[in-house]
């Protein structure tokens, strides 16, 4: 008995002194191989915000959004704080990076005015050209230099592509255009303004060249040509933008411009002469 009792207190000594436990030493720290800037776009509008992130692939197989450093090579066009948000500051192009534990990732970034919306203001007449019957008519007398007429655009924009109509013909005269890398609006259209019977002026929208800073008031320039079926030659008005500015960030629904006083019925008084 005595030599059982001694077996059973050497077993117990064993099974405590076990080296059968788990260990709860970690494995080695996984180490990141590279980064990834996550971003909603590459693009962004003037005075708009993203908040970029840094996404780490590690030794070990795994994935995971870290926390880095960030910077821009373009103060001017997109700022960036600590947190990865970037500013939409100017129109233009700008580098964003950002680093983590040594390795470097970038993304390029296009900053674009804001011109979604309903702008209203008048266009001044800064110059007027005329030939052939255009010029016998004596178009040029409706539109002296510094008149000024209403103008009224609406625009919708996705990315650096707008599209919209204009109050400039009888019917929602149709423009389109593309946003440059300075911000400028380049834009073109064809319309109609109706005169009498089987009379119909052909009006072409060219050289629309206009900017925003603030995506909030817009200056720039554009010219228009007529051109009748019935009549030699063409006129040509150039014009400024005066006092253009957005007043709703949805494009409204196109109003026909009335008669009395307008760059329509002037364009109507000109043609009736013949």
């Amino acid at each position: 008995m005595r030599i059982n009792a001694f077996m059973m207190l050497l077993l117990i000594g064993a099974a405590g002194c076990g080296g059968g436990g788990g260990s709860n030493n970690p494995g080695p720290t996984p180490v990141p191989t590279g980064i990834t800037i996550v971003a909603t776009s590459d693009m962004l509008k003037l005075r708009a915000t993203d908040t970029f992130s840094l996404r780490a692939t590690f030794d070990n197989g795994t994935t995971n959004t870290v926390q880095g450093t960030w910077s821009t090579d373009n103060q001017s066009v997109a700022s960036v704080d600590g947190t990865g948000r970037v500013t939409g500051a100017g129109s233009g192009e700008a580098t964003i990076t950002g680093t983590y534990q040594g390795l470097r990732a970038t993304q390029r970034l296009r900053v674009v005015p804001d011109y979604q919306g309903r702008w209203n203001g008048s266009h001044r007449v800064t110059k007027c050209t005329a030939d052939g019957d255009f010029q016998l008519l004596d178009f040029c007398s409706e539109f002296g230099t510094g008149n000024l007429f209403v103008l009224t655009m609406g625009f919708t924009q996705n990315r650096d592509t707008v599209s919209g109509t204009s109050n400039l013909g009888d019917a929602p005269a149709t423009v389109q255009g593309s946003i440059r890398t300075t911000g400028h609006l380049d834009l073109s259209g064809t319309f109609t303004i109706f005169v009498d019977v089987g009379v119909v002026i052909d009006v072409t929208l060219v050289d629309w060249e206009a900017t925003t800073t603030d995506n909030g008031t817009m200056t720039g320039r554009f010219s228009v040509i007529f051109k009748v079926a019935q009549l030699t030659g063409s006129a040509r008005i150039d014009n400024d933008l005066s006092n253009f500015t957005k007043t709703s960030a949805t494009p409204s629904v196109f109003e026909r411009p009335g008669d009395e006083g307008t760059f329509q019925e002037a364009v109507r008084r000109a043609i009736r002469r013949k």
